[in-house]
């Protein structure tokens, strides 16, 4: 290289503000003797928090949405998981499986992964992609239980995969900040739905920003405002709820943030058309 001429950028970056505020897990399941799926594996659903991406590094497994038949894993598929998704996932009986995973949360997050294409639920099976995924995270273990791995080093093994992931499929412009806003709010609502007290103000406060700038790119981006939102989602995890016929409708209100079951069930029926009771009741 000449050092008498100076070189120019080949390639520049902003550093997503979502990597100094977002917690990173790392993880390694082994399910072999200990965990077999029930007779009726719909009843394994749960409901996911953050955005996850799973390797398998042995054994089988089943990943599946909603009541979908759930697809067959063999070691060195990968699966995604966005937040707030229902799904279930066990191992095989015969041969359970082993996998590891990374995993973030946070709407930035989301952003971010919605960068790479993946925005709900995804399978990549077994490539050059898959295994090298594998080994980063694998290396990430090993390293883990041998030295005092600390968030750097998880962020320096996710900063990895994003970049095979990026390399790997098509890129996507970051949202602009307003629109990061609305999802934070949005997940700020969807974890705090049960509290009864919850109000717009807190969300404001709890997001350092003025209740009605806060209100207008909720609005914009989102297309209802935080306090229909906030309804429908309750609403939306209620049905669910009686669904699975586990709480009686009074039980329901209260875990979806009402403390008075005939309000609950008067804003239920306008929701749903139908009464809480009679949901509990046909599955």
């Amino acid at each position: 290289m000449n050092t008498n001429k100076a070189e120019p950028f080949l390639l520049t970056a902003e550093i997503p503000s979502l990597f100094f505020r977002q917690k990173i897990k790392l993880w390694y399941d082994d399910f072999t003797g200990e965990f077999y799926p029930p007779d009726r594996p719909i009843y394994n659903k749960r409901m996911h928090k953050s955005y996850s991406l799973h390797y398998v590094i042995d054994g089988h497994g089943y990943f599946g949405t909603g009541d979908e038949e759930p697809c067959y894993l063999s070691p060195g598929d990968v699966f995604f998981i966005a937040a707030d998704n229902m799904m279930r996932y066990y191992p095989c009986r015969e041969r359970p499986w082993k996998y590891c995973g990374i995993s973030m949360d946070g709407a930035e997050a989301g952003a971010f992964f919605a960068r790479l294409g993946f925005t709900g639920t995804a399978v990549i099976k077994r490539s050059d992609l898959t295994d090298k995924i594998g080994q980063i995270l694998t290396e990430a273990i090993d390293a883990r239980d041998h030295t005092a791995t600390g968030y750097y080093d998880l962020l320096g093994c996710l900063c990895r995969i994003f970049s095979l992931l990026e390399n790997a499929y098509q890129r996507k412009e970051l949202p602009p900040p307003s629109s990061l806003y609305a999802e934070r709010a949005k997940e700020y609502l969807e974890l705090h739905y049960s509290e009864p007290t919850l109000r717009m103000t807190d969300l404001a406060r709890a997001m350092n920003l003025s209740h009605p700038y806060l209100c207008k790119v909720f609005r914009q981006h989102v297309g209802v405002s935080a306090e229909t939102y906030l309804r429908q989602y309750r609403m939306a995890m209620a049905k669910r709820l009686l669904c699975d016929q586990r709480y009686t409708v009074r039980e329901t209100a209260l875990l979806c943030g009402y403390t008075d079951p005939a309000q609950f069930s008067r804003m239920y029926k306008r929701e749903h058309g139908i009464s809480p009771q009679k949901t509990a009741c046909h599955k």
